[in-house]
């Protein structure tokens, strides 16, 4: 998929946002999505989470989703150390034990949030996707519904994670599901070493196209879009509420990660955040980086803390979950 030969930034520029859908609008109810992202030096790290329609505390489950989801990336890239440069060991670590933390982390702040060890998951239930950017290795990880796209200079689109085989109709994988870390798909692939446009978004944006073809389309569009007006130009909010006024009218979530040639690389392709209740953010509003922590969600597992030109990201503690018993989750 990947040709041509001009160097890439070592870290690819992001921009995120989440809309509430339509629907929910009219009927009152919360956005049930949510988006993170976190940058540390040439490491960058997004998550997307959707919380089920079907779920009493889904917004709940979804920034506890998020939340887990950064740290655990984080600590992962940390933790590698001289590793990254070898593809197959990185893809054996996403495997285990990276994808088991990020389950069963957030089953335990689920249960400490709920403050009962027997409160069930399923009403905490949301999916996650994942991405995480080195200058080593691209990570990408999905369980449940959702897309990942990943958008070649050349306007090519590939699919780098094969459709989640229990994803039918109305019915996801989900984090509360007892088999949830053999659910939880990873893929480790080089870093990009040319243009490249990472796109991943909740179900409420593919299913407000016709046909998956045509949905494949936003990622030509997009690159087109920052090409043309960089990362800093994106009126993410605006496209994402177009999208589900006039489609499923469900919340939509987006991550988007942009590789450009160095050469093309200015203050106005840097790196902007575009949703202001992210639960882990560095924001490159200004020249000065200046991390940001707006954490919500009371804990004692853990907590991120936030410095001028780093990031600390304290380890969680794994609380081994009871294991519940096999069902399906359904999506409103």
């Amino acid at each position: 998929m990947m040709s041509g030969s001009r160097k890439t930034s070592r870290r690819p520029a992001f921009a995120i946002e989440r809309v509430i859908g339509a629907n929910h609008l009219r009927s009152g109810k919360p956005c049930q999505d949510e988006v993170g992202v976190c940058a540390v030096a040439d490491t960058v790290a997004v998550a997307v989470a959707d919380g089920h329609g079907t779920s009493k505390h889904a917004d709940v489950g979804a920034r506890l989703a998020v939340h887990v989801t950064l740290a655990a990336l984080v600590r992962f890239a940390e933790d590698l150390g001289e590793r990254a440069s070898n593809l197959m060991e990185v893809q054996k670590y996403a495997e285990h034990p990276l994808r088991v933390q990020i389950v069963r982390e957030w089953m335990a702040r689920v249960r400490a949030k709920a403050g009962d060890d027997e409160t069930p998951l399923l009403d905490y239930g949301s999916t996650i996707l994942a991405a995480l950017a080195t200058p080593d290795f691209l990570l990408v990880g999905q369980l449940g519904d959702g897309d990942i796209l990943l958008v070649a200079e050349d306007g090519t689109v590939d699919v780098p994670l094969p459709a989640d085989p229990a994803a039918f109709a109305d019915e996801t994988s989900s984090l509360c599901l007892p088999e949830a870390e053999h659910l939880f798909r990873v893929r480790v692939l080089p870093a990009p070493s040319q243009e490249t446009l990472l796109l991943l978004s909740t179900d409420g944006y593919s299913k407000s196209y016709s046909t998956e073809a045509a949905f494949r389309k936003i990622g030509p569009d997009y690159l087109d879009l920052v090409r043309k007006d960089g990362m800093c130009g994106l009126n993410l909010r605006g496209f994402l509420e177009q999208v589900t006024a006039r489609g499923a009218g469900d919340d939509i979530g987006l991550a988007l990660l942009y590789w450009l040639p160095l050469a093309s690389r200015s203050a106005a392709d840097s790196p902007i955040i575009r949703s202001d209740s992210t639960p882990l953010i560095e924001s490159n509003r200004t020249a000065t980086e200046k991390p940001v922590e707006t954490e919500s969600d009371e804990s004692s597992q853990g907590n991120v803390a936030a410095k001028s030109n780093s990031r600390i990201v304290r380890c969680f503690r794994v609380v081994l979950g009871r294991v519940m018993r096999t069902i399906k989750i359904k999506k409103s």
